[in-house]
């Protein structure tokens, strides 16, 4: 989850992990922040969902958004909530978020807890444009550009670094992905996501999750690799040491987990 860095080091302060429960059983997990009631990243035992922000070019952008709360279309960060208090299977979580009408264009990328159970949807207000699946794929990496771009238009992105880097970052991290060997892909996955530019310090949170074995991690990007001369924190020893914690992310222990790792 990357943001505006000039609030970025705010949402860091802020930002939980939760564990919703209905009747004693933890129906979902989920990472938010502090006051938000409504939800960008989460994850039950049938599949889990992160949300990504999709830029476009279209005319009155903020009338049309205003337009479709007056008729009743859903913020999506309250519908990923909607979505996840009714404990659905992965199908008809697909369904409903590749269907219902929403404010706003954004990427919903969902994982589901069966072999080959994966989808990108890139979403308009009223429809799905192109959806992708792990059918005939290793994997989907879903950044802030739509799938189907291979050139960045300087004048679509504008100022906003996670526009002007979007590209980039996708290719990186396909890039990253096609070196993994092994099995230690948790490991793996912390790993790649330490490196610049896909983190960076826009980044506020990251989160591994693993439906089918009930793993849920968050981590509190604190130390940005410093690329760039913002960074969050001028401490880079932990770039040496690595990010990955094995502790992080242990099956029994996972909602033990330390939500964030500070080095002084």
């Amino acid at each position: 989850m990357d943001w505006d860095k000039i609030v970025a080091d705010c949402l860091c302060e802020l930002t939980i992990q939760v564990s919703f429960q209905r009747n004693g059983r933890t129906v979902y997990n989920a990472t938010t922040w502090v006051g938000m009631i409504s939800l960008l990243t989460a994850c039950s035992s049938q599949f889990g969902i992160s949300l990504n922000y999709r830029h476009t070019t279209e005319s009155l952008g903020l009338v049309r958004n205003v337009m479709s709360m007056v008729l009743g279309w859903w913020p999506i960060g309250f519908l990923i909530r909607h979505v996840m208090d009714q404990d659905l299977t992965y199908d008809h979580a697909v369904q409903q978020f590749s269907t219902t009408n929403i404010m706003a264009p954004c990427y919903l990328v969902i994982t589901g807890a069966q072999p080959n159970q994966g989808t990108l949807l890139t979403r308009k207000r009223t429809g799905t444009l192109q959806p992708l699946t792990l059918d005939q794929r290793q994997y989907i990496v879903q950044t802030n550009i739509d799938h189907w771009v291979h050139l960045t238009d300087p004048k679509w992105a504008g100022t906003d670094e996670l526009l002007q880097n979007a590209l980039e970052r996708r290719i990186q991290a396909t890039q990253n992905l096609q070196t993994f060997q092994g099995t230690d892909y948790l490991s793996f996955a912390f790993d790649i996501m330490s490196k610049f530019p896909t983190c960076n310090d826009q980044t506020v949170y990251q989160v591994i999750m693993h439906p089918a074995k009930n793993i849920y991690v968050t981590r509190v990007v604190v130390n940005p690799p410093a690329q760039y001369s913002s960074a969050r924190h001028p401490n880079t020893d932990h770039l040496q040491q690595g990010h990955y914690q094995p502790e992080y992310y242990t099956s029994d222990e996972s909602e033990k987990a330390p939500l964030r790792k500070r080095n002084k």
